[in-house]
């Protein structure tokens, strides 16, 4: 679907957005004075440095960032009605609540690529094997995998698809990617520089005791939701770092989660085996559900014999199989 464009500015108040023939002009909220706006070399990768994100909270971050997205237009899309999307959590048991496999209670969320400490999102992906590379999982790991559909349509974000960031993370399919790499008709350069660089702050890897990085894509997200547009946002789109931008990941507000999306099945899976330099999972599938109502979960027997699934990419695929060799092709893209 081709992308919907949003300029952000001050040009209008915010209770009377002015139509463009491309989209809409609506202010933030003026209520905070904002500092000069940021001096960010053209060539820089990177919006803050990194002893900015060490010592600046996620507030500050945002009132530095906040005057350079003045009159920036943003692309957004619609996530149709009956897209599936998937979820995966941890348990020790089959659960019997949505709850368990819904967005987190706050007191357990750590800082995330989209989520200050204590503030629960709905982290999503397009496909199945996503879900297992996004959460790392780990041979032993008992992992509900949930499918959910949406009710309605949701408006997101697009950020990380610009065709720099796509090649950064190693995406090889680069034509069926550009319509969201090069979203907005003629673009003006100082447009460019800016959706480049969030769409970096979107893809960058944050490796393990580094998680303070995330207060840039958090900074921008959070500006970006707080946007007072016709159609508000549920969320952002970006693509999978884990694999190499072949799979969409979505992350979704809770209140748009609990009106917006529908839990259709779950699985329980157990991780076998792990090959991260093939790119595979081998896992047995434990348990399904039978039927979800009123927030509860109502699982199946267990089947007699293990039934053992492996996702990986073959020959540039990604593939689901099963032990007698049946083949599933995937694409993991909305």
């Amino acid at each position: 679907m081709k992308p919907a464009l949003q300029r952000i500015g001050r040009t209008k108040p915010a209770d009377h957005p002015a139509k463009l023939a491309h989209g809409w002009r609506v202010p933030f909220d003026r209520g905070m004075i904002d500092p000069p706006p940021l001096k960010i070399s053209p060539f820089a990768d990177r919006i803050f440095s990194d002893s900015y994100l060490k010592k600046l909270d996620v507030a500050t971050l945002k009132r530095l960032l906040r005057p350079n997205l003045d009159l920036y237009v943003v692309a957004a899309t619609s996530m149709l009605p009956r897209t599936l999307l998937w979820r995966g959590v941890r348990v020790d048991e089959p659960p019997e609540q949505v709850s368990r496999i819904s967005y987190p209670p706050p007191h357990i969320v750590k800082l995330g690529r989209a989520n200050q400490v204590g503030q629960p999102m709905f982290y999503c992906a397009a496909g199945e094997p996503a879900i297992l590379f996004e959460m790392r999982a780990r041979p032993g790991d008992l992992v509900a995998l949930s499918a959910w559909s949406t009710t309605t349509p949701l408006w997101m974000h697009n950020l990380g698809f610009h065709t720099e960031s796509l090649q950064r993370i190693g995406t090889t399919a680069m034509g069926s990617r550009q319509l969201l790499a090069s979203p907005i008709p003629n673009e003006s350069r100082r447009n460019a520089r800016i959706r480049r660089l969030l769409s970096h702050a979107f893809t960058e890897s944050v490796p393990e005791g580094f998680e303070y990085r995330y207060k840039q894509s958090i900074a921008i997200q959070e500006l970006l939701l707080s946007a007072p547009l016709e159609q508000p946002a549920a969320g952002t789109v970006y693509p999978s770092l884990q694999l190499k931008g072949e799979v969409d990941n979505a992350v979704i507000l809770p209140e748009f989660v609990d009106r917006a999306l529908k839990p259709e099945a779950v699985q329980l899976l157990f991780v076998e085996a792990v090959d991260e330099k093939a790119f595979s999972y081998t896992v047995q599938l434990r348990r399904q559900s039978q039927q979800i109502s009123d927030g509860r979960i109502a699982w199946a027997a267990a089947p007699s014999s293990q039934n053992r699934i492996h996702f990986g990419l073959e020959n540039g695929t990604w593939v689901i199989r099963d032990d007698d060799g049946d083949r599933f092709i995937f694409t993991g893209r909305d």
